[in-house]
């Protein structure tokens, strides 16, 4: 009885433990299945809410169409299409749709006819939100050779200019429509042009006259001059000509006039003085002029100015200084006005003051003090980044500060971004694009760039539009490259309270690429993650 018992016992305990083992291989192979690309060959395909990576292997050969799951069985992640082999073009299109009849971006499909699109789905319970974030060059969407294109609401196409203008789509220029039948030089000095326009205002016909305009239009004359511009010269009112006819105007100011006889040009002298004035002075019947007889003003001390020193009405006399004495001549605070120093002690000195640090200073440098010692250059770092900014460091001088770039806002508009290397190689990234937004502190955007020849070994880091809360290191995104595999795939992983990516190889490779990785290969990434 007592071993029935025991053997019941243990197979209750090894059904239990397989149960919890199969449950375990289910869970393991759904969550697989979360990450496992899908290849789209030349054919339509549905996809499961599992298959969050959609890739294409062939070109099509005619329009195909890509089904997804309805939106509320997908799993949180976000689905990816990357047309990987280039294989849409504006014949052979790619229709996406929901497969329960969801719209995606408001409509119920939405048409891809470019090659190289990659394409980020959101599921939301309201339907697919899609987003282009970025194309390789493909196919002409549309025209002829020598034509310009056009996108009307997606149906693309190409015209040739014609009319008043025309272009020339090999080197940009635009020649203008001849309207005007005789081109050439119109109008003078003394010609007025007179010109024919249409409806367009162009101008189609154009001709030359004698200008004539009317006294009376012409503006800018003086009070009674156009009135007197029409009245014949030498009579009353007109204007009096150079060498001509004066008159007798009743009234003239003589303040230019030069010429004017002594004699008879002055009245209302005294007798005798207009004969007087017309004679040399100091003579016989002219005027006698007084000379200067003041024999201090012609023997002054040396080093001196003539003038009254003292506070009250009084006789002139020398205020003198000595030889280099470089004092300047001021009121001395007494009602006294000597030469003496300013303000009861200052003065401008040469042999007091120097002036060799200020003249012979350091490049990039100030003079300064850090203690209370003489003064010394100090050097003046060079803050250029846009993440640093020139302070004052006490006990140490002139120092660059540096701070974090990114923006701190909950929100932010739709702008650009260009991501850079911190990995602490140096490296300059090409042909690069970003693009970020945020709202209610999450942070979503895509970049692009080409990796420079590099040997560099340390692990690839590129910094980020936004700060990374603090929540460990996140899955934020995913990025696609050629580099290691084809069409290799990695996660982007945020660095807690930081504005930097790291990025884990899912498709092969090392775990976290280096540098030497990505050499010279392009890295397309899209994010979204809550900051700080």
């Amino acid at each position: 009885m007592v071993h029935s018992i025991l053997r019941n016992a243990a197979v209750k305990r090894f059904r239990a433990y397989a149960t919890t083992a199969f449950l375990s291989l289910c869970w393991l192979g759904a969550a697989f299945a979360q990450t496992a690309p899908v290849k789209m060959r030349d054919s339509n395909l549905a996809t499961n809410p599992y298959n969050n990576f959609i890739s294409t292997l062939n070109v099509f050969t005619a329009p195909r169409t890509l089904t997804l799951p309805a939106p509320s069985s997908v799993n949180i992640l976000p689905i990816q299409f990357v047309d990987t082999a280039n294989a849409v073009n504006s014949a052979n299109t790619l229709s996406i749709q929901a497969s329960d009849g969801s719209l995606i971006n408001g409509q119920a499909s939405i048409t891809i006819n470019v090659a190289g699109a990659y394409i980020f789905i959101v599921p939301s319970p309201s339907g697919y939100s899609a987003t282009i974030i970025q194309t390789t060059s493909g196919t002409p969407p549309g025209g002829t050779s020598g034509q310009i294109q056009y996108n009307n609401a997606g149906a693309f196409g190409g015209f040739t200019t014609s009319g008043d203008a025309t272009i020339n789509t090999g080197t940009g220029a635009l020649t203008l429509a001849t309207v005007l039948g005789t081109p050439g030089t119109f109008g003078s000095a003394t010609s007025c042009i007179v010109t024919t326009q249409n409806a367009k205002g162009l101008t189609t016909a154009m001709s030359v006259v004698t200008c004539t305009p009317a006294l009376g239009s012409i503006t800018g004359l003086g009070p009674g001059i156009a009135a007197a511009l029409a009245i014949n010269t030498g009579t009353t009112g007109a204007p009096v000509l150079f060498n001509g006819t004066g008159g007798t105007p009743t009234s003239l100011v003589l303040t230019n006039a030069t010429g004017l006889p002594i004699g008879t040009g002055v009245s209302g002298l005294g007798t005798g003085v207009a004969t007087a004035l017309a004679l040399a002075p100091n003579t016989a019947g002219g005027f006698t002029t007084q000379p200067v007889a003041n024999a201090s003003l012609a023997s002054m001390a040396a080093l001196s100015v003539k003038g009254n020193a003292t506070n009250a009405t009084a006789a002139p006399t020398d205020i003198s200084t000595t030889s280099a004495s470089n004092l300047p001549l001021r009121e001395n605070g007494s009602g006294v006005l000597s030469f003496g120093p300013l303000n009861g002690g200052f003065a401008l000195n040469n042999a007091s003051v120097s002036l060799a640090k200020i003249a012979n200073g350091t490049a990039n440098s100030i003079v300064g003090a850090t203690s209370a010692a003489a003064h010394v250059d100090l050097t003046v770092p060079s803050c250029s980044t846009a993440s640093s900014v020139l302070q004052w460091l006490a006990g140490t001088g002139p120092q660059c500060l540096s701070f974090a770039s990114t923006n701190l806002s909950d929100t932010t508009a739709a702008t650009t971004w260009i991501p850079t290397d911190i990995s602490g190689a140096g490296l300059v990234f090409t042909s690069v694009t970003g693009n970020f937004a945020k709202s209610n502190k999450t942070c979503t955007g895509n970049f692009r760039l080409t990796f420079p020849t590099t040997a560099s070994g340390s692990s690839v880091l590129i910094s980020s539009p936004c700060i990374t809360a603090n929540n460990g290191n996140p899955a934020m995104g995913t990025c696609f490259s050629t580099a290691l595999a084809p069409n290799a795939i990695f996660v982007i992983l945020g660095v807690a309270n930081t504005a930097q990516f790291q990025l884990v190889n899912q498709t092969g490779g090392a775990a976290q690429p280096t540098n030497v990785n990505l050499s010279t290969f392009i890295l397309t990434c899209a994010f979204s993650f809550i900051t700080t």
